[in-house]
């Protein structure tokens, strides 16, 4: 399904912030790929804010995979991208595009942009994150701030002419039963109701750390 498999077995993209590096990580191993986003500070222990969960929503056993880049055979394709992101994945026809890069104009965020077109009605597609460790300080459908390891760091939905975003699009957490068992974040994009196949779906959102 996607194509250009990595040189190398991990990529890393970096902002450098007043409260520490943050990182976006990108590893394949045998079976898969992996997603992350972290903080690294000189003589600390690196702490994980978020981590690409993967396969399909066993609710909805043929919806897309929950879109982290942990989708067998995609590829590194270090080309740019609007907004000076890097192009991380691209699927063989072009359905599927992930980018990444420094959030223009910010010296201390990244900034995860994808997109998609899918033959089929499906009632979302969303990129899930596991955030192990995170304390939830205060959210709402377009931010969520949150504390891991004493790391104080925000995640919110953007939106430009140059990323456009779908029209009903939110930041989703768990309950708070749920969220004590397994913390997580979610970012979820949903046609319009009268929008018919093929649908077109993209989000972007922002990474940044907060003193």
């Amino acid at each position: 399904m996607f194509a250009r498999r990595p040189t190398h077995p991990a990529v890393e993209h970096a902002v450098a912030t007043p409260s520490g590096l943050l990182v976006a990580v990108f590893a394949r191993d045998e079976k898969r790929y992996t997603h992350r986003i972290e903080v690294r500070r000189p003589g600390e222990d690196v702490v994980v804010l978020l981590q690409a969960l993967s396969g399909r929503d066993p609710r909805i056993p043929a919806s897309p995979p929950l879109h982290g880049l942990n989708v067998d055979e995609i590829g590194y394709a270090p080309r740019p991208l609007v907004a000076e992101a890097k192009l991380i994945g691209m699927s063989t026809d072009s359905s599927w595009r992930v980018a990444l890069g420094p959030a223009p104009g910010r010296a201390d965020a990244l900034r995860y942009a994808a997109s998609c077109r899918l033959a089929s009605m499906f009632p979302e597609v969303r990129s899930s994150y596991r955030a192990a460790g995170a304390t939830l300080i205060e959210k709402s459908n377009e931010a969520a701030t949150l504390r891991t390891a004493g790391v104080r760091w925000r995640i919110s939905l953007q939106a430009t002419e140059q990323l456009p975003r779908s029209p009903f699009c939110r930041i989703e957490l768990p309950s708070s039963l749920e969220w004590s068992k397994r913390p997580s974040v979610a970012v979820v994009a949903e046609p319009a109701m009268n929008a018919q196949p093929p649908l077109r779906l993209g989000w972007c959102f922002e990474v940044s750390l907060e003193e």
